[in-house]
């Protein structure tokens, strides 16, 4: 088809959509005009506009600030990109909005219905939190006067750490020496990580003895004390407690600090917005009218995703569908498709934001006149970025080869994560913490040789036992904290070593082991499509809006208040 016969066809969709945009017919003759296509015009002042909302960085430079005749061509064509990008995004706005019946207008329709919530929500918040002024000088002050903690960053040190524990065939003077040893050899060049590892009791052996970043008032007065008297770089003297003996090297030192209150107004100023924010969205949300959202039940997520009933809605918002494939797609831009978890925090967002909008309606906090102003704004944008996406999305699905093909060259990248089946063991600490320690040392060993009985060793520790059944390590990381660390090189039927929780003594028993494998295609298409869209937008960008625009019949007329364009298709 050529140019002309496009834009023939095209013409009734131009006009449609003009009269959903209001768009001015094209007047080539007036001077603010830079572009025009079928059914539209940019004009100077909105370039002009766009480019002052730009960030600095991403401002195409002006001629006069390149400099010379090479300087002015580049500014041009960064200004010629702009216009054509702003002329695109238009196009794809009034597609969206010209659709009016079938899945298409039912995505827009819930489009626009999330552009106008996050819109209310974000002028009712201004309007609650003074508009987001910025603090009172006093309010400032008082702040750092009274949080004098926050002014204040004390001396930090990164510490690694080798302990030995004493037991009874272990006397503490042997270990003295042993320890006087080995820092001997650290001194003399050796690695103290590979030591630690190597010889240490301690559970910090597994990190190579690191314990991080450490403040005084972290550890024992005693231990305190040889930490904080080191040089970096040089071992501590063996450090005798009734635990065992310990040897310590400081890797770095950053000195305490106390800063002005200059240095420091910029995060006092953010501190204070915050906290009026979070206590303007707990306000709204205890005084939230009931409705306007439908949750699923428990265990429907999991039902539809375990079904494949893409089609079907998940959540109703405000009279408006969240299809599960939505919400796939969340997920699958997320690196994280079927994450179950993940799909209910979404879900709790998008509520959360509806009763605040809905509240915000509510007690009349956002004058109607004002949301119209700032959707003319931004909707036209958000809409754009949300059609642009999903035609991104349409250009990938239609090559299967090219996700196959991507797929096979990073198989890996796609697999299941490891699953390990767990018990927990948990003991409260008893008047001998070091005896306790070492016990469950002991039973660690029986554990691993299949000499004990979990459920009978807990009881006679008075501890107890909790089945933790199949995990991911972010699963456990979630739920038990230092146990994912401890956990993931456990093989089926192994103990971890013990670590001190809050409240005891902890250890987890590996029951079984799943490792990551590669996830079928069908699977994964989601995710591999979001990879490719990130991997190569620039590309697909370009290529759709010259498409776009080609269609449009976009014509460049010239570049504002630089030097004239000679008229031409884009």
């Amino acid at each position: 088809m050529t140019p002309d016969r496009r834009r023939a066809a095209l013409a009734p969709f131009a006009a449609a959509a003009c009269l959903a945009l209001a768009c001015p017919a094209p007047r080539p003759e007036d001077p603010e005009a830079v572009a025009v296509f079928e059914g539209g015009v940019v004009t100077a002042r909105e370039l002009d506009r766009v480019l002052a909302a730009l960030p600095p960085g991403e401002r195409p430079p002006a001629s006069r600030e390149a400099g010379g005749e090479a300087g002015a061509g580049e500014a041009a064509r960064g200004l010629e990109e702009l216009v054509r990008r702003m002329a695109a995004r238009r196009l794809l706005a009034a597609q969206a909005t010209a659709t009016t019946t079938g899945p298409a207008a039912a995505r827009a329709a819930s489009w626009r219905h999330e552009i106008e919530r996050q819109v209310t929500v974000e002028l009712c918040l201004r309007e609650l939190v003074g508009a987001a002024a910025a603090p009172a000088e006093e309010e400032l002050r008082a702040l750092f006067a009274a949080r004098p903690e926050a002014a204040y960053q004390p001396e930090r040190r990164r510490v690694l750490h080798l302990f030995r524990r004493a037991v009874a065939d272990r006397p503490v003077g042997e270990l003295e020496a042993e320890l006087a040893t080995l820092g001997r050899r650290v001194a003399a060049g050796e690695n103290f990580s590979e030591l630690a590892r190597s010889t240490s009791d301690s559970e910090s052996r597994h990190a190579g003895g690191q314990l991080g970043w450490l403040e005084r008032g972290q550890l024992a007065p005693k231990l305190e004390s040889a930490v904080f008297s080191l040089e970096p770089g040089v071992p501590s003297r063996p450090v005798t407690t009734p635990d065992g003996v310990h040897l310590f090297l400081v890797e770095e030192v950053l000195p305490a600090r106390r800063f002005s209150f200059e240095e420091v107004r910029a995060e006092l100023a953010q501190q204070v917005t915050a906290e009026r924010r979070e206590r303007a969205i707990a306000e709204l949300l205890e005084q939230a009218p009931a409705g306007g959202v439908t949750l699923p039940e428990p265990g429907e997520v999991e039902r539809l995703f375990a079904g494949g009933e893409a089609v079907e809605s998940i959540l109703e918002v405000g009279g408006q569908p969240l299809p599960v494939a939505e919400l796939q797609r969340r997920l699958a831009e997320a690196g994280r498709p079927g994450d179950i978890v993940l799909a209910g925090a979404l879900i709790e967002g998008v509520a959360r934001a509806e009763r605040l909008a809905a509240a915000c309606r509510e007690r009349g906090l956002v004058q109607s006149a004002r949301l119209a102003a700032r959707l003319d704004e931004v909707g036209e944008a958000a809409l754009a970025e949300r059609a642009l996406q999903e035609r991104l999305r349409a250009r990938v699905a239609a090559e299967p080869e090219r996700i196959a093909e991507h797929y096979r060259r990073h198989r890996q990248r796609y697999s299941a994560p490891l699953r390990l089946r767990l018990r927990r063991l948990r003991v409260p600490l008893g008047a001998d913490a070091n005896a306790d320690m070492a016990a469950f040392e002991r039973l660690r060993v029986e554990l691993d040789a299949g000499v004990a009985d979990l459920d009978a060793r807990a009881a006679a520790l008075r501890g107890e036992v909790d089945e933790l059944g199949w995990l991911t390590l972010d699963e456990l990381e979630a739920c038990c904290g230092r146990a994912a660390f401890f956990a993931a090189d456990l093989d089926a039927g192994a103990a971890s070593p013990p670590w001190r929780g809050q409240n005891g003594l902890e250890m987890v028993v590996a029951m079984g082991r799943r490792e990551p494998e590669p996830l079928p295609l069908d699977e994964v298409r989601d995710r591999v499509i979001a990879d490719l869209i990130r991997l190569q937008a620039d590309e697909l960008i370009r290529e759709l809006e010259g498409r776009l625009l080609e269609e449009a019949g976009f014509r460049l007329l010239r570049t504002p208040g630089e030097t004239d364009l000679q008229p031409g298709s884009g």
